[in-house]
């Protein structure tokens, strides 16, 4: 929880000192079934709009109280906090997250986005990835996207966003001297 919450507190930090710049923060399920930390998050983001900022939900542990995490992560979304399930179809709630979250944005496990390239069974899998975003009004953004072979793939599945070392390799932070 104070690790998340201090990525938080910096990404909003960097929110302020680079007002061109869109960012997104990584919180883990662990944290958010947690009481404190949804109280303490809250406390961070005093009401206003934070159409830059994405929360990416990961699948450190599964979440318990699922419909908790759900009021809270509807608490960001009338922030215009953007919501993400990252790494989708690598952990085992996945479905479920899908099903009782609600989010703006799937994430596709780079794992599945590599064997795409080199499959046309996993290939196919993509493909019912993509389709179901869609099907659940969430864009699909593809992870590990690294040679433009990928890139081009995944426009041609259908997929919008894309994350890897071909668009950039980590920095530090916007802002920042």
């Amino acid at each position: 929880e104070e690790l998340d919450l201090a990525v938080v507190e910096q990404v909003l930090a960097v929110l302020d000192r680079a007002p061109r710049c869109s960012i997104a923060a990584n919180v883990s399920g662990l944290s958010m079934q947690s009481v404190s930390f949804r109280v303490r998050l809250l406390k961070l983001l005093p009401s206003g709009s934070y159409r830059r900022l994405l929360i990416e939900l990961t699948e450190t542990a599964e979440i318990e109280d699922i419909a908790a995490a759900a009021a809270m992560l509807e608490r960001l979304r009338e922030q215009n906090i953007g919501l993400c399930l990252d790494d989708f179809g690598a952990g085992a709630a996945t479905f479920r997250y899908l099903r009782d979250l609600p989010m703006d944005y799937l994430k596709i496990d780079g794992a599945y986005v590599q064997g795409a390239v080199r499959s046309q069974r996993e290939r196919k899998v993509v493909t019912s990835m993509l389709d179901l975003a869609r099907s659940v009004d969430a864009e699909a953004i593809a992870e590990a996207i690294e040679t433009k072979e990928t890139a081009r793939l995944m426009e041609e599945l259908g997929c919008t966003f894309g994350q890897g070392w071909l668009f950039g390799v980590p920095g530090p932070l916007p802002g920042l001297s």
